[in-house]
């Protein structure tokens, strides 16, 4: 499988071995609110877990279990976060980097 991020807010789920959709997130038609997305991490301690970041200074983590809304959402930045990464150690933290001055 391979999560795909879109500019319309969206990750898509796809199986690349059937070549077609599993599922989207947020599952909602209007996912504006999440922004256009710029990075996706897996958490490789939990792998139930994604993070996307957006030009929305926001920050959701998303669970593959719920397709309607990220289980959090962190708005600890002030303008684009362009990457964010689970800490590599435990997968419990959130390093990220954005545009903030």
């Amino acid at each position: 499988e391979l999560l795909v991020a879109g500019t319309n807010g969206k990750v898509f789920k796809l199986d690349v071995r059937e070549n077609k959709k599993v599922c989207s997130y947020p599952a909602k038609s209007d996912s504006s609110e999440y922004g256009s997305l710029w990075a996706l991490h897996h958490n490789k301690f939990d792998t139930n877990y994604f993070l996307s970041t957006s030009n929305n200074a926001t920050i959701a983590v998303w669970d593959h279990r719920n397709t309607n809304q990220p289980t959090d959402v962190s708005s600890s930045h002030c303008k684009t976060v362009s990457s964010a990464i689970f800490d590599p150690l435990r997968g419990k933290k959130v390093l990220s980097v954005g545009y903030d001055d």
